[in-house]
C-alpha cells in the first residue's frame, strides 16, 4: 500500500471548492467529457508514492506548501499585494516547485532524455540498429526535478508579482499542471522557438489561486499592469485564455467552482485535444554550419507552443519594449545573480536527500 502524494496542492485546491467546508470540488473528467458535482478534494490530483516511499520530498514540499499557504490566503483576503522580501521568495519558490513537480512535467523531461540520448547515439554503430528496442528514462525524475526547480528559482527574483481579480462572468478553472509559463513580449517578436522559458525577456507565470484570483509573475522592465492599476483585471477573453492553457497541460481532470452548467467544455476540450495528445518536446539535430558541411552537430531543444495566443488585456507592453531589439533572450541582472549566489551560499533552498 502507497501514500497518497499530491502534486497539485490541496490548500490551493480548497480555494476551488464547492460546500461551506471547503472540502469537495466539482470537476471536468477528459477522458470520459464528464462533469463531476462534489468530488472530495482529498481523493485529487495525487499519485502513490509519487515522490517517493521515504517521504523526505514529500516532506520539503509540504514545508513549502504550508508557508506559502499563509502568504497566498492573506493575497485572496486582503486582494493586495503586500510582501515582505522573505514571503515575495517563498511565494516564487512555490510557484516554481509547483511548476516542476507534476506527472505531465515529469512526462516532458522523460520524453527529451530519451530523445537527446538517441539522438547522440544515432551514428555509434553499438547502438545505432537497436535505439527503437528501449526507452531511456531516469530511474528518479521527481528528484532530478526539483532539483533542478531549487537551482533555477532565483532567476524569478526580478519578477514583478501582482494580483488579477477576474472581471468577467467567465469561471477561472485549475488544473493538474496549473502554473503556466508563457511569453507575450518574445510572441511580439516573433521569437521562433519557445516561450516557455524562464529567466528570458519578457517571462510570464501565471497561477490561479480562487475561483476569482490569479497570482501574475512577469518582466517589470517590458511590462505592466493597464491603467497603472495596482490590482490586475481579467477580462472575459483573458479568462478564456487562461483557461484553455489549463486544459492544454491536463491529462484527466480539470477543476472549477459552482456548477459549470454555463461552460463550454467541449469546445476547451476539442481545441486542446491535438495538443495535449502530441509531443511536447521538439528536439532537432543541426549540421553542417557555414559553406563546408561536417561531422558536428548541434543538438536544438525546445517546447512545443500550445494553441493559445499570449496576447492579454490586463498587461500593456512598455515603451522600453516596444523600441527593444531582440538580441540575446537570456534575461537576469547582475544583482539578481549575486543575490541567488549569496542565497545558495547560506543554504537557502536545500532538499533533504
Amino acid at each position: 500500500m502507497g501514500r497518497k502524494q499530491h502534486f497539485v496542492p490541496q490548500f490551493l485546491l480548497r480555494n476551488f471548492a464547492s460546500d461551506p467546508e471547503r472540502r469537495r470540488i466539482s470537476l471536468f473528467y477528459l477522458p470520459k467529457s464528464k462533469v463531476i458535482r462534489g468530488a472530495s478534494i482529498k481523493d485529487q490530483a495525487y499519485k502513490k508514492n509519487l515522490y517517493g516511499s521515504d517521504q523526505n520530498i514529500e516532506t520539503y514540499l509540504t514545508t513549502v506548501e504550508t508557508e506559502a499557504s499563509v502568504i497566498i490566503d492573506k493575497i485572496i483576503r486582503t486582494e493586495s499585494i503586500s510582501l515582505k522580501p522573505e514571503e515575495e521568495i517563498t511565494l516564487k519558490h512555490f510557484i516554481n516547485l509547483q511548476r516542476a513537480r507534476t506527472p505531465q512535467e515529469i512526462a516532458k523531461m522523460q520524453t527529451q532524455v530519451d530523445k537527446w540520448v538517441k539522438i547522440m547515439f544515432r551514428h555509434d554503430p553499438r547502438f545505432k540498429d537497436h535505439l527503437d528496442d528501449f526507452d531511456i528514462r531516469l530511474t528518479s525524475p521527481y528528484h532530478f526535478m526539483i532539483a533542478m526547480a531549487l537551482d533555477i528559482t532565483p532567476v524569478l527574483f526580478d519578477l514583478k508579482v501582482s494580483l488579477l481579480k477576474n472581471g468577467s462572468a467567465e469561471c477561472i478553472f485549475i488544473g493538474e499542471h496549473p502554473a503556466i509559463v508563457t511569453n507575450p513580449f518574445l510572441h511580439s517578436k516573433k521569437w521562433p522557438a519557445s516561450l516557455q522559458g524562464l529567466g528570458v525577456k519578457g517571462t510570464l507565470v501565471l497561477l490561479p489561486i480562487s475561483d476569482r484570483h490569479v497570482l501574475a509573475l512577469y518582466d517589470r522592465r517590458r511590462y505592466g499592469l493597464r491603467n497603472f492599476e495596482r490590482v490586475g483585471t481579467l477580462s472575459e477573453g483573458d479568462v478564456l485564455k487562461l483557461n484553455a492553457f489549463q486544459f492544454c497541460y491536463t491529462a484527466d481532470c480539470i477543476y472549477f467552482y459552482d456548477s459549470g452548467n454555463k461552460i463550454n467544455f467541449g469546445e476547451y476540450r476539442k481545441r486542446t485535444k491535438k495538443f495535449r495528445a502530441g509531443e511536447k518536446r521538439i528536439i532537432q539535430a543541426l549540421q553542417g554550419i557555414g559553406e563546408e558541411r561536417t561531422k558536428s552537430e548541434l543538438v536544438w531543444s525546445t517546447s512545443k507552443e500550445p494553441p493559445v495566443e499570449p496576447k492579454f488585456d490586463f498587461i500593456d507592453a512598455t515603451l522600453f519594449a516596444f523600441e527593444e531589439r531582440l538580441g540575446p533572450t537570456m534575461d537576469i541582472s547582475r544583482e539578481e545573480a549575486e543575490w541567488a549566489l549569496s542565497l545558495h551560499e547560506k543554504g537557502g533552498f536545500v532538499l533533504p536527500l
